[in-house]
């Protein structure tokens, strides 16, 4: 454990203050920020993808599911995975509580994936989650939208060295260095890289007639508030996640793999 100065209470309360000047500088500077990027251009995306999803197959315009806006999150999950990736799995498992609320706000909620829609689904029996995941395997989706790189690219890119977090990230997805998950580059507005807070991103202001934008129903078991930091700090994955990643193989057809999807979040709305 680092060691600490040893200070009265008015020190530490000066230092605090201080401190708490930055932070809130922090803070307005990350507002404007945020105004900046809901005010980026909009870019149509004009060509057809079809989605394999739990009810039936989709266009991208038929995810939104009626409602004007669509926050789509890309778990790192490709083809020949046998795992989504940790970190991404961490992220995911406090998804489930909050699809209701998202809902309320006229937003709806997806993840999407390259590997197929059966693994995708075993994966998610064994990780206890409910929230729609969606496949765009065998579609261009992600390589057109620059969310996925060829396995060519990727391995060029890592020709010089794989940073050793690369390699456990791939280990634990059950794949190889040379197909680890890589950011891209493009247009933020259609896919913001990393992990971004709801304000950042949409306009979630309450549906009519819904009380402060909540809806007061009673939620699933598997959809409690999950203890732990919230979606937007996720950082190593619990040992609880891992455990349940290690759990054994996600059964499904295997396929040839290009690059897997990075992690993040886009958030489109409705034409």
């Amino acid at each position: 454990m680092a060691k600490h100065k040893i200070a009265t209470w008015e020190e530490w309360q000066a230092t605090r203050n201080e401190l708490l000047a930055q932070e809130k500088e922090l803070t307005r500077r990350g507002d404007q920020l945020a105004a900046e990027r809901r005010n980026l251009p909009w870019v149509p995306i004009e060509k057809e993808y079809i989605f394999d999803t739990d009810n039936r197959p989709k266009t991208l315009p038929e995810l939104f599911d009626g409602r004007s806006q669509l926050l789509v999150y890309h778990v790192m999950f490709g083809p020949a995975y046998t795992a989504g990736c940790p970190v991404c799995s961490s992220a995911a498992d406090t998804f489930n509580g909050a699809v209701a609320h998202l809902n309320a706000r006229d937003v709806t909620f997806s993840c999407i994936s390259r590997a197929p829609l059966d693994k995708l689904q075993g994966y998610k029996r064994r990780m206890g989650w409910s929230f729609p995941w969606a496949s765009s395997y065998g579609t261009d989706y992600n390589f057109d939208l620059e969310i996925s790189r060829q396995e060519e690219a990727t391995r060029e890119m890592l020709a010089g060295g794989v940073l050793p977090v690369a390699v456990q990230l791939a280990q634990e997805c059950g794949t190889g260095p040379g197909r680890v998950p890589v950011r891209g580059t493009g247009d933020e507005r259609l896919r913001p890289r990393g992990r971004r807070r709801l304000p950042d991103l949409l306009d979630h202001r309450p549906r009519p007639g819904v009380h402060d934008g909540l809806l007061r129903l009673p939620r699933p078991r598997s959809g409690r508030p999950q203890r732990g930091r919230p979606t937007s700090a996720v950082g190593a994955p619990s040992r609880r996640v891992r455990q349940r990643i290690r759990a054994g193989p996600v059964t499904g057809k295997e396929a040839a793999c290009g690059a897997p999807p990075t992690d993040g979040v886009a958030a489109v709305r409705a034409t």
